[in-house]
C-alpha cells in the first residue's frame, strides 16, 4: 500500500513542487515459520524545481524505513541506503545540462529508473536489492531535439566504497532515446573497487546495462540485459 501526498507551489517564473510519501507494506510468508515483515515501508519527501530558465534542483529523503536506524547510522556512506538519496543541481546551456551533487549513477536499466517508493522490493532482482545507486558526483548530458535523444558521461564516488571519500569512483556513459515504439535505456558503467590483495590498489567492474522498453498502443512491456 502507497499513498501520495502532494502539495505544490508556483511563482511568476519559477515552479516548485513538494511531495510526501508514506509507504506501508507487510509480506506475510507462510510454511514453517508463519510470520511477515515491513518489506518497503518507508516515509519519502521530494522537493524540486526551477530556479529562472537555466538551472533546476531535486532532493529526494529517505525518512522511514523498517529498519530506521541504518539510515542515519549510514549517512556518510557510500555502499548503502541513507536518509538522503539525492540532491543536486542541474544548469542548462543550449542543449546541454550540467548536474552536481548527490545523484543516481546513470544505469540503463529500466528498473532502476523507477522511483524506490513505487518498487516491491521482494518482486525485483537482486541488481536492484544489491545494487546502491546514489552517490556524490558529476554528469555532463547532451538533448539532440530533432532524434530524442539524450546523452551523458558521469562520474560519481563508488558503491563499492565504504565511505564517501573513499577514493574510489564510478565512471558512467550514457545513451536513452525515444523512437516511435522503441525506448532504450543503455549504459557502460567502470566502477572501481579496493583490491587490496591484488597487485594495484583498485580493481575495476565493467557494467553492461541494455535496458529495452516498447511501447503498443495501450500495451508496454521491457526487455532489460545486465552484464
Amino acid at each position: 500500500l502507497s499513498l501520495l501526498i502532494a502539495a505544490a507551489s508556483f511563482a511568476q517564473e519559477n515552479e516548485h513542487s513538494f511531495l510526501v510519501v508514506p509507504r506501508l507494506e507487510a509480506n506475510p510468508y507462510i510454511g514453517g515459520n508463519q510470520t511477515f515483515d515491513l518489506g518497503n515501508t518507508s516515509l519519502y519527501t521530494l522537493f524540486e524545481g526551477e530556479l529562472g530558465e537555466h538551472f533546476s534542483y531535486s532532493v529526494m529523503n529517505h525518512w522511514l524505513s523498517s529498519d530506521p536506524g541504518a539510515l542515519y547510522a549510514n549517512t556518510l556512506r557510500s555502499d548503502d541506503a541513507n536518509w538522503l538519496d539525492w540532491a543536486y543541481l542541474t544548469a542548462y546551456v543550449g542543449n546541454f545540462d550540467i548536474s552536481f551533487g548527490k545523484q543516481g549513477i546513470l544505469t540503463g536499466s529500466i528498473e532502476q529508473s523507477d522511483f524506490d517508493y513505487d518498487v516491491c522490493p521482494n518482486l525485483s532482482s537482486t541488481v536492484w536489492n544489491h545494487f546502491f545507486t546514489y552517490n556524490w558526483g558529476l554528469a555532463l548530458g547532451f538533448t539532440n531535439d530533432e532524434e530524442n535523444t539524450y546523452l551523458a558521461a558521469q562520474v560519481t564516488t563508488s558503491p563499492f566504497g565504504e565511505y564517501n571519500n573513499s577514493g574510489l569512483f564510478t565512471y558512467s556513459l550514457y545513451w536513452s532515446g525515444e523512437y516511435d515504439f522503441f525506448k532504450p535505456m543503455w549504459s557502460v558503467n567502470f566502477l572501481e573497487y579496493d583490491d587490496a590483495l591484488g597487485e594495484n590498489d583498485k580493481g575495476m567492474v565493467y557494467m553492461l546495462s541494455m535496458g529495452n522498453l516498447f511501447s503498443f498502443d495501450d500495451v508496454d512491456f521491457y526487455l532489460e540485459c545486465v552484464a
